[in-house]
């Protein structure tokens, strides 16, 4: 009697039982340095290829998880977070990875919780510059605000795990565009725009916006910092994406520790 694929089988039970229900946790994260650490630490991991993108379903701190690799930028991480609240049905969502400064107080490595997302490349450009408003959606029945909230339980429970591990911390709003953000005056012209603004990045907003116009499915965006977003920005990612990432996915994992049972 072969008994290998029964074990195999056997093992795989928990993961493929949290694939068949809402899972607790839904993680995101642009790059494979974004999620890698998440992914390594997934009980029971079981890959689901949906349009060629691979979702890892397993269980953290006996919780179900499901975590992805979105792509960067604002189309791929819609994609990616539509196809993921259709077919997981995720309680909680939260988008982990790294971020430029904005506010030149933060320092490598410092983790931001977003109190709010905003697109910053989305507006007008008229003859005063550039003006925000909120995406049009298709829907009859959802309007967009210009930034779109946090879940307050998810940030209290960020808020406290950073707090308690004392890892430096702050809340404010993250704003999100398509581009890279390397250059000083760009910079300075993205903080007189979003003066409460502390991190520029390339997807939250995005996934906010989905998450909103999916039954305001609840989401927290958690940010550490890779660069200045000016000048020297891209060296300096170079360097520290994988220690802000890193910084970041352990916190979402202590927050997915304290998350209520399922």
């Amino acid at each position: 009697m072969r008994l290998a694929p029964v074990v195999a089988a056997v093992a795989l039970l928990p993961a493929l039982a949290a694939a068949q229900q809402p899972v607790a946790l839904a993680v995101l994260g642009a790059m494979p340095v974004e999620v890698e650490t998440l992914r390594a630490r997934l009980a029971h991991p079981v890959v689901r290829t949906i349009q060629g993108i691979p979702f890892v379903v397993g269980t953290l701190g006996g919780r179900p998880v499901v975590v992805v690799r979105a792509g960067v930028g604002k189309v791929s991480a819609s994609v990616t977070t539509t196809l993921l609240l259709e077919h997981f049905r995720p309680r909680r969502v939260v988008f982990t990875g790294v971020a430029g400064a904005l506010d030149s107080t933060l320092a490598l490595g410092d983790l931001v919780l977003a109190s709010a997302t905003a697109e910053h490349d989305l507006g007008m450009y008229g003859p005063n510059g550039m003006s925000s408003f909120g995406a049009t959606p298709a829907s009859d029945t959802v309007e967009n605000p210009v930034r779109f909230p946090a879940d307050t339980a998810l940030l209290r429970l960020a808020r406290s795990v950073a707090q308690r591990e004392a890892w430096p911390v702050r809340e404010g709003v993250v704003v999100t565009g398509d581009v890279f953000v390397a250059n000083d005056t760009v910079r300075r012209t993205l903080r007189r725009r979003f003066p409460d603004a502390l991190a520029v990045e390339m997807e939250g907003a995005a996934v906010a916006q989905v998450c909103w116009q999916t039954g305001r499915v609840p989401l927290l965006v958690v940010r550490s910092i890779s660069d200045g977003a000016g000048a020297g920005a891209a060296e300096t990612f170079d360097q520290f994406a994988r220690r802000a990432a890193a910084r970041s996915s352990e916190l979402v994992a202590r927050i997915v520790a304290e998350l209520p049972a399922p």
